[in-house]
This record gives C-alpha cells, sequence and structure tokens, in this order.
C-alpha cells in the first residue's frame, strides 16, 4: 500500500489546496464556513474619512481604468497608482475601492505598504484563524501567505475576489515584490510616487483640469462664495497649481472660516507660500495625513545629494518649461551621465515632467518647494550665479531693434528671465541682474510696451545705484535707457533730466573723449532737436 501525496505547498510552507495543512512539518485540520457578507457588504477595513462621493471630481475616467486595469489580468493584476505627492493616489484607490466594494465579495483590505504583511494578519487572524498558533510561522510573509492561502470563501460566488490596498509604497522590491500573493482571487492595487511598473499595468494620476478645480473648490466653500470671487476662486486654483491636496487643504480652511474671503486667502499664500497655515494644517477628516511641504518631503529625503542639487537648480528657473540646454550650460563641469541620472531620479519620483523636445516641467508648488530649498545649501549662490549667467546668454541677442520672428525665438526664455530679474539678491547677485532687467527694458521698447519697459528700466536703474553708486558707469547706462524711453513717447521734461545726469557721470567718470560721453551728447541734442 503506497503512501498518501503530501499535501502540495508553496514557498512560504503553506498548504494552497485546502484542507489539511502544513506549518513548519506540523499537521492539522481547519475548516472555515463561507464567508457571508457583513452588513456594511464584504468585509473591509476601509477609512471612514475622506472626500464624500459627490465632493469626489474630476476622475471618472481614471476610475473606470483603474477597475480595467484590476480586471483584465489573468494571473495578479498590479496596478500602481503613481504621482507626485498631494495628485490625490490614496483618495483615488479610497474612492475606488468604496464604489466597487461588491466586486470583491471576499473583501477589501487596506494596508499600509511598510506593514503590508502584519497589517494584514490583523484584519484576518481574529476573524477566521483565532484557533491558529502563529508563532509557528517565523516571518511575517509566512503569516500573510498562510492567511491567503486559506482566506474563506464566498458563498453564492466561489471563491470570491479579494482586493488588497498597498498605500504609499516607497520601496518595490522589499513591499511590492516581496509581499506575498497567494491564487489568482487576490487584486494588488498599490499607490506611489515612483513609476516602476511599464504603463500597461500603471494608472499614472495627473492634476485636475481648472473647471473640476474649481468644482473641488466649490464643495467645500459653497457656491455662492465661488460666485462672489470668480475671479480669484480661478487665480486661487491657478496658484495652487491645480493640486487636489492643495485644493482640499484650502477648501477646508476657508470652510473653517466662512467670513475669511477668497481674495485674503490668496494673499496670505502669496506672502507666506508654502508656510501658509491653509496649506500645513491637515483636518482629521481628510485622507491626507501631511500638508503640502511635508508631502513634497518625503520625495526630497529618498533623492541623493546630486539629485537634490539638480532639484535646487531647476527650482531657480521661473515657471515655465526648463530647456536641458540650459541645465548643462549651468552646470558644464559636471559629469552628463551623473546628471542624466539626477534627472531620471526627479522623473520617477513625479518631481520633474518630461514635456519633449528637451523641455521638462515643474508644478509650481513643487518649484517653490525646491527654490526654499535653496536656503538650506551652502552652494545655493552658485547654483543661482550659473542660471543668471545662462539667462543673460539666451537673451544677449535682444536689441533695441528687434523683427517680430526674434522676438518669437525668445518666447521661452522670457518667463524665466522675468523671474529672475526680480531677485532681490542685490548683494550679490546685483550687476547681472541689473543688465537682466536691461535686456528686458531692450525688449519690450523694441515692441512699443513702453509701460513694461518703464517697469524694467527703473528696476535696472535701481539696483544699480543701490548696488554700484549713483555715479557708476553702468548707472548712467540706465539712466540713458530710461531718458530714450520717455523721449520716444514725447515726455521730453522728464526725459531731459536724465540725459543730463547720464552725461554729467560719463564726463567726470570716463572722460569728455569717452565714446559714451559722446553718445550722451548725441542724445540730449537729438532731444533738444525734438523740441525744436
Amino acid at each position: 500500500m503506497s503512501e498518501p501525496s503530501p499535501p502540495s505547498v508553496n514557498r512560504y510552507g503553506i498548504n494552497v489546496e485546502g484542507g489539511q495543512n502544513v506549518i513548519s512539518g506540523n499537521t492539522f485540520n481547519l475548516s472555515l464556513p463561507p464567508l457571508e457578507p457583513t452588513i456594511d457588504g464584504p468585509p473591509n477595513n476601509l477609512k471612514v474619512y475622506g472626500l464624500t462621493r459627490d465632493r469626489f471630481v474630476g476622475r471618472e475616467a481614471e476610475l473606470a481604468r483603474l477597475h480595467g486595469l484590476l480586471q483584465t489580468q489573468t494571473q495578479v493584476a498590479i496596478a500602481g497608482v503613481s504621482g507626485l505627492g498631494g495628485v490625490g493616489k490614496s483618495e483615488l484607490a479610497l474612492q475606488y475601492a468604496r464604489e466597487h466594494l461588491g466586486d470583491y465579495p471576499g473583501g477589501v483590505v487596506w494596508l499600509r505598504a511598510a506593514a503590508a504583511c502584519g497589517e494584514l494578519v490583523a484584519f484576518a487572524q481574529p476573524r477566521w484563524f483565532a484557533q491558529v498558533d502563529f508563532t509557528q510561522l517565523d516571518t511575517p510573509e509566512k503569516q500573510a501567505a498562510f492567511c491567503q492561502a486559506h482566506w474563506p470563501k464566498t458563498a453564492d460566488d466561489p471563491p470570491g475576489r479579494v482586493l488588497l490596498i498597498l498605500d504609499d509604497v516607497t520601496d518595490f522590491a522589499a513591499q511590492v515584490q516581496g509581499f506575498p500573493v497567494v491564487g489568482d482571487r487576490f487584486r494588488v492595487l498599490f499607490t506611489s510616487r515612483e513609476q516602476w511598473l511599464n504603463p500597461e499595468s500603471r494608472l499614472d494620476l495627473g492634476l485636475l483640469k481648472p473647471t473640476d478645480a474649481l468644482a473641488l473648490l466649490s464643495n467645500f466653500v459653497g457656491e455662492s462664495r465661488i460666485a462672489a470671487e470668480q475671479a480669484t476662486a480661478e487665480k486661487l486654483c491657478e496658484w495652487l497649481g491645480y493640486l487636489p491636496l492643495g485644493l482640499e487643504l484650502v477648501g477646508s480652511y476657508l470652510s473653517a472660516d466662512p467670513e475669511l474671503s477668497l481674495a485674503k486667502m490668496q494673499q496670505r499664500l502669496e506672502q507666506k507660500r508654502l508656510a501658509a497655515k491653509a496649506l500645513t494644517q491637515v483636518p482629521a477628516t481628510t485622507t491626507a495625513e501631511r500638508g503640502v511641504a511635508a508631502a513634497f518631503e518625503l520625495s526630497w529625503q529618498v533623492l541623493s545629494q546630486e539629485a537634490q542639487r539638480l532639484a535646487v537648480l531647476l527650482g531657480c528657473f521661473g515657471a515655465a518649461p526648463v530647456l536641458w540646454a540650459w541645465v548643462q550650460g549651468c552646470l558644464p563641469n559636471d559629469d552628463e551621465e551623473e546628471l542624466e541620472a539626477a534627472r531620471a531620479e526627479l522623473v520617477r519620483l513625479s518631481l520633474l515632467e518630461r514635456l519633449g523636445n528637451g523641455q521638462y516641467g515643474l508644478h509650481p508648488l513643487i518649484r517653490e518647494f525646491f527654490a526654499q530649498k535653496s536656503t538650506d545649501r551652502p552652494d545655493a549662490l552658485v547654483l543661482k550665479t550659473a542660471v543668471v549667467e545662462e539667462l543673460l546668454k539666451a537673451t544677449e541677442s535682444i536689441s533695441d531693434t528687434m523683427t517680430i520672428d526674434q522676438v518669437q525665438a525668445l518666447g521661452n526664455v522670457i518667463p524665466h528671465a522675468q523671474a529672475v530679474a526680480e531677485w532681490t539678491d542685490w548683494t550679490e547677485l546685483g550687476s547681472p541682474l541689473a543688465r537682466l532687467n536691461s535686456y528686458l527694458f531692450l525688449l519690450y521698447h523694441a515692441q512699443g510696451l513702453f509701460g513694461l519697459a518703464e517697469t524694467w528700466a527703473m528696476r535696472s536703474l535701481e539696483i544699480r545705484e543701490r548696488v554700484l553708486g549713483a555715479d557708476h558707469p553702468d548707472t548712467a547706462t540706465s539712466l540713458n535707457n530710461l531718458a530714450s524711453l520717455y523721449s520716444s513717447q514725447g515726455r521730453y521734461e522728464a526725459a531731459e533730466p536724465l540725459y543730463r545726469r547720464s552725461l554729467e557721470i560719463r564726463e567726470r567718470v570716463l572722460g569728455a573723449d569717452h565714446p559714451h560721453t559722446a553718445l550722451s551728447l548725441n542724445n540730449l541734442a537729438e532731444l533738444s532737436s525734438s523740441q525744436g
């Protein structure tokens, strides 16, 4: 008579065929009744807080695609909801689980990725395995595998799918690949800032559309407050970069103070930036556990030193696409491959977006976060100086006579030049900043945009007077620029004293025979001629 075949066990020493159960060489019988639905549906531990369904807007297509990803895989479906911190990954997973709870009659279990095995056992053991001595399973992975191998079946739809949600994955190898999945009845959905899976199994979550962002804000503060300050509400959504976390936090803050106007809220954000209470205080009723800056900080902490340095450099640019050629120009001594590896880190963590044609984009709040990080770096001034010098090279073709094609060719660099030209680091960067302001003056003067031209001319003059002194030749140049602007507008009385002051400086400092002195004489003569 032949010996009975031993039970089929998996790599965790767990019988995956039911009936007898093998744990570390011990055999015992385990008989579980069919899993019956509870009053609230299939067994689950879903959070009771988060957005109500009527407040969850702008994600219908993402919900549908996520459901498709989790249903069409033949074995274990792993669909990643990736995206930068605050884009609403956890909220989307929660809303999906609530909406599709009935599609997983075996249950839905929410797990923190960093402690997934232990939390799965904590969910299953008191419900179905109270009589099992789990001390015989010497690792959390074996315990989690046991629970899955003997998960109760449903009475009406055996065996009944189960959805396991691993939230906030930070280490794919350890937390996803190392998480045991026993049998094809289990579906695994994980959220992460990093983009590990291929696009076919990954849902990349983007920002809200402007109309959806406004609707989300309206759900918190009420339609009447939005209607009363419609333009300000739209500016508020734009300032927050249509980031769901920012909108939810600001909306909650406004909801708690009905007398606070949207205009005042916008003013506080512009003054205090990411340090504003509306972006740091997290209501207990939200899915989020951190404020905006704190959410970004999680990604920052795992960046290499090279990636952090690159991030700070990128934060020096304006709110527009950045050409990679500019970055290379700022860091000419960096190894090309190492610089690209640092860039890949930022892209993988959804902190930087590839736009194509050598351009990269930063979310406005990410850019704000990177800019603030420069205050903690000893090389911040070196990086800032590099950015100013690179933008000066990119704008050096500007003159007082430009064609339309020449102006259009500068379209991608001007937003950055304007943002940097407004810096207040005059003590360290006064001269190059004044030059950048002068270039912007010439650009707008050539286009006949005299109001803008005057702003940049006056700013250049102010910087040079304060940094270089009232009698410096560069100060004379700024005086001459402003005078020429007034002269072209027919504001001769305003132009004449500026021309005369510029001439006096050049005669005294450069001499009567210097070309710049001759230019001042010529300008003054033309002014006199224009006045008859």
